[in-house]
């Protein structure tokens, strides 16, 4: 459970509103390719789970923070923090962080920026992530 500011990664936390980069970093893009290299399979699996879900996921924190839903947005948010982990997707699995502390805190404007913030950046990212996710499987088969 998050329990509060950690003074730790301060330097690397944007402004609520923020302009966060809708696809990866070119060290994200690094990081991504050399974590899956050799398991494209593995790779366009899971880039296709996330296609599916992270449309939904940003959807059902939208809605637990209308309904006041505390607990399901943090933990969605906090599903969120772990699939953009996964996909080396460093500075939007901040973001979801981000959002998961706000949950925490109870704090309705910076969550609902916050998971807008992930809202608007779904299409982008995803497309960028099925693109490396093809490039990958285009080098395994040459």
């Amino acid at each position: 459970m998050v329990t509060g500011s950690d003074d730790s990664d301060v330097a690397f936390r944007p402004a609520v509103g923020a302009r966060v980069p809708a696809s990866l970093g070119a060290d994200d893009e690094c990081r991504l390719r050399a974590y899956f290299r050799g398991r494209e399979a593995l790779l366009r699996r899971v880039v296709g789970l996330f296609s599916e879900s992270y449309p939904r996921k940003v959807a059902v924190v939208r809605q637990a923070l209308r309904d006041g839903d505390w607990i399901a947005a943090r933990s969605m948010a906090h599903q969120l923090a772990g699939d953009l982990g996964t996909l080396q997707a460093e500075r939007q699995s901040l973001t979801a962080r981000r959002l998961q502390q706000a949950c925490d805190e109870r704090s309705p404007v910076e969550a609902g920026l916050l998971c807008e913030e992930l809202a608007t950046h779904a299409g982008p990212l995803v497309a960028h992530l099925e693109s490396i996710a093809r490039a990958a499987s285009s080098g395994a088969a040459a």
